[in-house]
């Protein structure tokens, strides 16, 4: 007799069923399983297995263990929400995948209107200045010692900034060359990412920075060619071409590399973003992504949205892949800097767990000397009390598996700041609180 006769079963919760197309789609958030079916079929079979499963395991016997191996139905007793909350305590506390972010400068040689660092840090003293050698040489004998104590399986590095191709030679190859010689020697993954608006690549460093396993790439456009001279543009100069020649340097030179083309758009940019293909025509597609992403200061109406759609849907024609944030795979954080371990240095040494804010000294949690980190430990206990099962909002929400909650930074300053709502750090409210809208949205991806 089959195992299934002997408990009870249930709907899961992170069900939904949408009508798509003229058929039913039933879609599950937590196991991102989906099936498309005719309304007959759904009417006739599937809602009964859905809502009655013990009651048709008898005539459906197949399909009702189907349903359960993709999710649909659970065993009575499962607590979907725990079991959603223990992966992400997992990834949280894990410790041998360990992830830092490292700033060597927040200068830059662009001077966008839109640009978030300028935006956040108000106080020009320190958006002037670069990582100095003796920071360098302490975040040296930092990851040093970590990657030597045995626990840690894999290093990921991100360069930011401000322009961190500006400091190329004396921060990034530095630490990088250091670092790989002691994770090649205890066996451990180490790999490099960099954000940068791509004018300062050579050739050289390109190449190099194959050798370094800096592999993966952001590389921002703000439009096609005339529109993103305007907006972007190195004391006058032109930088079009130039940025999209580097580009094209990388994926040849750099066969593991995945470079994210980023394209910002406002509602000018949004216009003509066809043109750009035209000009990645002979470009390997498998190496590229591209990641479209409003200027933050700029509101959209729905029929930007629409216009913006069509856009995509060209690119997509084309063969490209199309990130978002719907698109992405679950990983149980909406951001990598909800890690515990997940930390933010600045070119001074300062620490921070976010990129996107000010960088002053009342969300510093501590700072890195040469004999490792010394913790602001009033400011980063309250970081640390970061929990989204306390969030009563998102243990009912049913999109939770696929938002995965706020990041920790937007946690923090709700729990800190009394003038913070809930809406204020929640995605759906980025969709008037329409969950249908979300899912047909990730649906687009799937």
């Amino acid at each position: 007799m089959d195992y299934l006769y002997f408990f009870y079963m249930k709907t899961s919760i992170y069900n939904f069923i949408i009508n798509k197309n003229g058929r039913k789609v039933i879609f599950n958030s937590f196991t991102s399983s989906i099936i498309s079916i005719t309304n007959s079929e759904y009417e006739n079979i599937f809602k009964n297995i859905l809502f009655y499963p013990n009651s048709v395991i008898a005539i459906y016997p197949t399909l009702v263990k189907k349903f359960m191996y993709l999710g649909f139905i659970i065993d009575d007793k499962e607590d979907e929400v725990d079991k959603y909350f223990l992966k992400q305590k997992d990834v949280i506390y894990d410790e041998e995948n360990i992830h830092f972010t490292i700033n060597p400068t927040l200068e830059c040689n662009f001077d966008c209107w839109y640009c978030s660092v300028k935006s956040y840090v108000k106080n020009d003293t320190i958006l002037e200045g670069h990582m100095n050698k003796q920071i360098a040489d302490s975040i040296i004998v930092y990851f040093t010692k970590l990657i030597n104590n045995g626990v840690v399986k894999h290093l990921k590095i991100d360069w930011f900034g401000g322009e961190p191709l500006m400091y190329y030679d004396e921060i990034i190859k530095y630490i990088s060359t250091a670092i790989k010689l002691v994770a090649d020697k205890k066996g451990v993954d180490f790999l490099g990412f960099i954000t940068t608006n791509g004018y300062l690549f050579t050739k050289r460093i390109v190449v190099e920075m194959q050798e370094l396993n800096i592999n993966g790439f952001q590389i921002t456009l703000d439009g096609e060619e005339n529109r993103h001279n305007v907006i972007r543009n190195s004391n006058g100069t032109k930088s079009y071409t130039t940025i999209l020649n580097n580009i094209k340097t990388i994926i040849k030179h750099n066969i593991n590399s995945t470079v994210i083309l980023r394209i910002n758009y406002d509602k000018k940019t949004i216009l003509k973003l066809e043109d750009i293909l035209k000009d990645l025509s002979n470009i390997n597609k498998q190496q590229l992504q591209i990641d479209f992403q409003k200027v933050w200061q700029v509101k959209f109406d729905e029929n930007d949205k629409v216009i913006l759609d069509e856009k995509m849907s060209l690119f997509k024609l084309a063969g490209f892949k199309i990130l978002t944030a719907e698109s992405r795979p679950n990983q149980f954080i909406s951001c990598y800097a909800n890690k515990t371990k997940y930390r933010v240095i600045n070119y001074n040494g300062d620490l921070f767990k976010c990129t996107a804010r000010d960088y002053s000294d009342n969300i510093k949690i501590g700072q890195i000397k040469n004999n490792g980190i010394i913790d602001n430990v009033s400011i980063l206990q309250k970081y640390e009390e970061y929990n989204v099962s306390n969030l009563y909002k998102c243990r009912k929400c049913k999109i939770l598996p696929l938002c995965n909650g706020p990041c920790i930074q937007k946690y923090f300053e709700y729990m800190n700041n009394e003038s913070v709502k809930f809406d204020d750090i929640c995605l759906l409210s980025n969709y008037n609180n329409d969950i249908n809208i979300y899912i047909n949205e990730h649906l687009k991806y799937l």
